[in-house]
């Protein structure tokens, strides 16, 4: 997925959405690999739980520090936990 900023004057910040979902049944745990310290670029929750079958909308800010075009690929790691399952068999 990527977000958009189009044009931004410089001392101005703008703020997109970015949906992130889990369509598993067991909880995710995230984590957005960025530095929200002297970045220009910031999410509102850079990690967190997202529980199954639910989608999250995070805010992602841009404010630029220089007059120059910004790009940026920002790498989400997700790990799952697996729900221990059970067998019981008949005697």
């Amino acid at each position: 997925s990527s977000v958009d900023f189009d044009w931004i004057n410089l001392g101005e910040s703008s703020t997109q959405m970015l949906k992130i979902s889990n369509v598993s049944d067991v909880p995710a745990y995230y984590q957005f690999d960025i530095d929200g310290r002297g970045s220009v670029f910031s999410l509102d929750r850079p990690c967190g739980v997202l529980e199954g079958t639910t989608t999250l909308v995070l805010k992602v800010t841009f404010r630029p520090a220089h007059p120059i075009s910004y790009h940026r690929r920002v790498v989400c790691l997700v790990h799952h936990q697996v729900r221990e399952q059970r067998v019981v068999s008949p005697l």
